[in-house]
């Protein structure tokens, strides 16, 4: 029998291995070890035959040392606290280890985004921001994206927290789009950032991208731009995986029409020509 590990496990494992490399005191490990302050909420929706559902928010600042918590939200149906919680300690040694003045902070709803209507799902987002606000701000935690929050998602946050707020703050919410002060660069950074990490690391073992094969986890944002990078740096895609699905063909994924699928569908599963 299997014993499934969760990303809370995974992440006090890495600490305390760490820990004893850098004979950090117990002190430091037990500060480490649980997020500063976390939130957990029940959010009603009004759907749209006018019943009522209810889903589980989260919001975890795990440290906020070098300044306010910072990361992304994620809209996931197996999302979990543990989850969020784990995640939210990566970010804190990723803001640390890049020199960025924040800490770690991560949220998330328990929701498939492609079960809700449009209207349904703005008006989650909505009572989600309502639920945590007292945790928001730029000077607290500013929030960004993650698995299943594109810009509009984001729109909907910042909207509705500066509805709350009574005044323009944008910059409480990266990854919103840049008609109300987003980044032009933020829809490519993470795809490309994934591609010019791996082909810095070929480059120190001796090796190029090119003629490389790929498989990619995940086909939101991320994978789907990286895919496109990929092909064009002279490398294969021949697998691709998302929450619902996966394809694979040896001779290599048509990443245009993967794409287009997946934003018609919201997968990648049954892309034709492959397994």
């Amino acid at each position: 029998m299997t014993t499934k590990i969760t990303a809370l496990e995974v992440a006090l494992q890495e600490l305390h291995a760490v820990a004893e490399v850098m004979n950090l005191s117990d002190e430091v490990v037990g500060f480490l070890s649980e997020p500063q302050r976390v939130l957990a909420v029940n959010i009603p929706l009004r759907m749209d035959d006018g019943s009522t559902k209810y889903f589980k928010g989260y919001r975890s600042q795990h440290n906020q040392a070098l300044g306010p918590a910072r990361g992304g939200t994620r809209l996931h149906h197996h999302e979990t606290m543990d989850d969020v919680k784990a995640l939210s300690f990566w970010m804190t040694v990723k803001n640390s280890l890049a020199g960025i003045p924040s800490g770690g902070g991560k949220g998330g709803i328990a929701v498939d985004p492609l079960s809700l209507s449009a209207e349904e799902l703005e008006r989650l987002c909505r009572g989600y921001i309502r639920a945590i606000y007292p945790m928001l701000g730029p000077d607290q935690d500013v929030f960004g994206p993650d698995v299943g929050t594109p810009p509009q998602i984001m729109a909907w946050f910042l909207d509705e927290y500066e509805t709350l707020l009574q005044r323009h703050q944008p910059c409480a919410f990266s990854g919103k789009p840049p008609l109300l002060g987003g980044s032009l660069g933020r829809d490519k950074a993470t795809g490309y950032g994934l591609v010019y990490a791996t082909r810095e690391l070929l480059r120190q073992r001796g090796q190029a991208l090119a003629g490389k094969t790929v498989a990619i986890q995940g086909f939101g944002n991320l994978g789907s731009v990286a895919a496109e990078l990929f092909v064009r740096s002279g490398a294969k895609v021949v697998a691709v995986v998302d929450a619902y699905g996966g394809v694979y063909n040896p001779g290599g994924i048509d990443v245009p029409k993967a794409i287009a699928l997946a934003k018609k569908t919201g997968t990648i599963s049954g892309l034709g020509g492959c397994d």
